[in-house]
């Protein structure tokens, strides 16, 4: 009797690890089918965009929304300079972005969030930048201010350096475009193609 509950036993166990194993695998087949249909590409630019060509390609994304190649696009650029808060100052890079954050900076927060699309006045920050500036990580609601504009934090994530994602005002000077959405057939054709299409 002993040697059928062991039998049994083991059958479950091994049973259990194969309905892991599938699982696991069903994860990875998943993500990597998520990530061929919404690939991100990007487009660097020598020349800032100006204000007008920024809202042209909002526009266009918009009315391309519901085509089964649509793509959206987020602006974004990376600056130096010094952050200050709370009586005190960091050097930092910033993220200046107006779309999707999280193509810009991939980072996941530990704290809040990122700030969202059209968030002006939000900024998230790297952990090592919150404690150099507030002397803590739950700052969540708190102000940064970043060449004379004032930001409220949305988020922390981990991160080792100095860094802040700000909502980007108009007139940023952006200079990079990241493309997200599905796209059949050669990305970059599709990126060019957007870009061409929307006046950029």
């Amino acid at each position: 009797m002993a040697a059928v509950e062991r039998a049994a036993r083991w059958l479950c166990v091994g049973l259990a690890a194969l309905l892991c194993l599938g699982g696991l695998a069903w994860a990875f087949t998943w993500a990597d089918a998520a990530a061929r249909c919404w690939p991100v590409i990007g487009l660097r630019y020598a020349q800032p965009f100006t204000e007008e060509q920024v809202r042209q390609a909002e526009e266009y994304a918009a009315k391309q929304a519901d085509a089964p190649d649509a793509l959206w696009p987020t602006f974004w650029k990376e600056e130096t300079g010094t952050a200050r808060a709370d009586g005190r100052e960091a050097a930092a890079t910033a993220v200046l972005v107006r779309g999707d954050a999280a193509l810009a900076m991939p980072a996941r927060c530990v704290r809040g969030g990122l700030p969202g699309a059209g968030d002006e006045a939000g900024c998230a920050l790297s952990r090592q930048a919150a404690w150099q500036l507030f002397g803590a990580d739950d700052v969540v609601g708190l102000a940064v201010d970043w060449n004379g504009r004032r930001y409220t934090v949305r988020g922390v994530w981990e991160g080792n350096d100095p860094v802040l994602v700000l909502g980007a005002a108009p007139g940023a000077g952006l200079v990079n475009m990241d493309l997200s959405g599905s796209v059949r057939g050669d990305e970059r054709e599709a990126a060019l193609n957007f870009a061409a299409a929307a006046g950029l």
